[in-house]
């Protein structure tokens, strides 16, 4: 192979690589500080990051509203949703409708309610709102906190693997006029898997086995010291 081939192998990699990257740049909401069942109980949180690099597109945010759902019968279900952060600032911190209503509890001026799900349940949307200024600038590289959710595993369920979803009827991310189209996003929930540990209970047959194999070891101990006795 020429080195001119090479050389227009390699560029055509490389074309391939920023488009690639170009067609994932954007706003991206994902699922991350999940902490797995600890007496039955775990959390995460839903974080917006935007991926574009930096120099990229920044994005004006008014208004978010995100679903998620685990399978009915999976023994997982959503107990609380609310706007606290652990790793990375709530998006509207200090200024969102969620915050606003918290620190004047009571007044129906500041009235806002973050989730109105039935909890505890297997669905969950939750939504917030700009109130103190047009919007939040989420520029390049940009990660912040959409709030977090907590859950419950009921008892008795086996072992397994339970994935959460985005539900993207009840996810959506809006600027600050009405009369702005939707802000575009992609999902991502690679690390929003529950994996639940169970106790491996034996089989009735093997607890025959097991009562059964005990049994004749005591009848043999016992046969054992008559001969000694004798």
């Amino acid at each position: 192979m020429t080195r001119s081939s090479l050389a227009l192998r390699a560029a055509a990699i490389l074309t391939l690589l920023a488009a690639a990257g170009s067609a994932h740049a954007g706003l991206v909401l994902s699922i991350a500080n999940l902490t797995q069942p600890s007496s039955g109980t775990g959390t995460f949180e839903v974080l917006l990051t935007n991926d574009e690099l930096p120099g990229g597109t920044s994005y004006d945010l008014a208004g978010f509203s995100f679903g998620l759902t685990v399978p009915t019968g999976s023994g997982v279900k959503f107990s609380a949703a609310d706007a606290t952060s652990t790793t990375k600032p709530y998006i509207f911190a200090d200024s969102g409708g969620a915050w606003l209503e918290s620190q004047n509890p009571g007044d129906p001026a500041f009235a806002f309610t973050f989730s109105y799900s039935t909890f505890p349940g297997s669905d969950v949307i939750a939504s917030d709102t700009e109130w103190k200024f047009p919007s939040i600038t989420v520029n390049p590289q940009d990660v912040y906190s959409l709030g977090t959710i907590s859950y419950l595993v009921e008892p008795g369920t086996p072992t397994s693997d339970v994935q959460i979803s985005f539900n993207l009827d009840g996810t959506s991310l809006s600027g600050p006029n009405d009369t702005d189209p939707p802000i575009p996003f992609t999902t991502d929930t690679s690390d929003g898997v529950i994996r639940i540990g169970g106790t491996v209970v034996p089989e009735p047959s093997s607890v025959v086995l097991a009562l059964a194999a005990t049994a004749l070891l005591g009848t043999a101990r016992v046969r054992l010291a008559r001969r000694r006795a004798a």
